[in-house]
């Protein structure tokens, strides 16, 4: 099922042609001649994944950035894969209403909920990386996490390999964790035109995958909160931890640190508050006639070496722009406006077109089209130069020439 909104797709799962784990292919051969007969064999594989790690470069991007401290409050942290289907490469248990479950889930575990440090009897969420073969071996009675003959059988990582691991309270683990039935709607795929992204992006597909949260992120009151999010595999859990287990350990296959302050002046209230301070005129207040159009004098270095303070202004203020000839300048020396009454140069129109030539320029396609537009340029001009001075003759051998014939 999709649904579409302008450039973007929602996709709610995106299944691989073939999941991860065990499969049984069939295959029968019917022969008519001399006789009729058939002949059937059975055959077993395995399509083996990651089950443990993810690539280096599995993660698109992630939502709050990493390390990023704001007012997250309100938002829901959320994952972006580059493959679209691996979130349902695995089965770990029947569709729900027809939706396959995916085999990642994303928590958010806040600083509260982990172990107090130096006080060994707290009980709290821990983190520690461990190979995969200790994280297979034995464990506590009291901890639960799957057996061997409930995770895949074969895997890309080896047991020598070293996954990142963390153990939740059973109370934290009921708590924070989404259900099965909920990690379906936490997950969807999107399909994206990357046609107007950088180049580095624009050469991907388009197809990603993303994970969410089931909660927002927890901030603190007056001081910044730390908050770890834990893209988490899901692969041999059952839908009930047994009651004999107070601890859950769960691979986490990525994660990465926010920090939240709750910001009460980003309220609704706080925001109307600041837009009626702040409704006047840009520059009103000041005392230059100048300044009050938002001009600001800035340090200018022109090209001869001298120091000088010019005038510029953001494109954005509302105020009408000052009058130009722009048809014969191609530099942004030429877009320098010059006012004799205060014998000071106004830099924003340069600064702008330098800005739009540096935009441009920075796009690998655009700036390959305009070197080639350029180059076509100057031919057309090389071409009508020299028919101007040659005759039809030195004309063809000329070109001849050029073309290397």
């Amino acid at each position: 099922m999709e649904k579409q909104y302008d450039k973007m797709k929602f996709i709610e799962y995106v299944q691989p042609v073939l999941s991860g784990g065990s499969h049984t292919i069939n295959v029968t051969q019917t022969i008519t001649e001399p006789e009729g007969d058939s002949f059937t064999e059975t055959g077993r594989f395995y399509v083996a994944s990651r089950a443990y790690t993810l690539e280096p470069d599995a993660v698109f991007g992630v939502s709050p950035s990493e390390n990023e401290c704001g007012d997250f409050s309100r938002t829901i942290p959320f994952v972006t894969l580059k493959n679209a289907t691996l979130p349902w490469a695995y089965k770990i248990t029947e569709d729900i209403k027809g939706t396959p479950v995916p085999w990642m889930a994303l928590v958010v575990v806040s600083a509260a909920e982990y172990s107090v440090a130096g006080n060994p009897v707290a009980e709290g969420a821990k983190e520690s990386d461990m190979t995969i073969g200790d994280l297979l071996g034995e464990r506590p009675s009291n901890l639960y996490f799957p057996d061997r003959s409930l995770l895949p059988a074969a895997v890309v990582e080896k047991e020598d390999d070293v996954c990142h691991v963390l153990d939740l309270p059973r109370k934290l683990y009921d708590a924070i964790m989404p259900s099965f039935e909920e990690m379906t709607y936490l997950t969807h795929g999107r399909r994206v035109n990357l046609a107007d992204t950088e180049d580095r992006v624009c050469a991907m597909d388009g197809d990603f995958s993303v994970v969410m949260a089931n909660r927002f992120v927890p901030a603190g009151e007056g001081e910044v909160q730390k908050s770890v999010v834990h893209l988490l595999s899901m692969l041999g859990m059952p839908g009930e931890i047994p009651d004999h287990c107070d601890t859950v350990r769960l691979v986490s296959l990525y994660h990465f640190p926010v920090f939240s302050i709750r910001d009460h002046s980003e309220a609704f209230a706080g925001l109307i508050e600041n837009l009626r301070k702040n409704t006047g005129a840009i520059g009103y207040d000041r005392k230059n006639e100048v300044l009050k159009q938002g001009y600001v004098p800035k340090k200018h270095y022109t090209r001869t070496g001298e120091t000088t303070y010019s005038l510029y202004r953001s494109p954005l203020i509302p105020y009408e722009n000052r009058e130009m000839d722009t048809a014969s300048t191609h530099t942004a020396d030429g877009r320098l406006i010059y006012d004799p009454d205060k014998g000071i140069f106004d830099a924003s129109y340069a600064a702008a077109f330098q800005m739009g030539r540096l935009i441009a320029l920075n796009r690998k396609a655009d700036s390959g089209l305009m070197a080639a537009w350029r180059k076509k340029l100057k031919m057309g001009m090389h071409k009508k130069r020299l028919a101007k001075s040659m005759a039809p003759v030195d004309i063809y051998e000329a070109m001849k020439n050029m073309m290397g014939e």
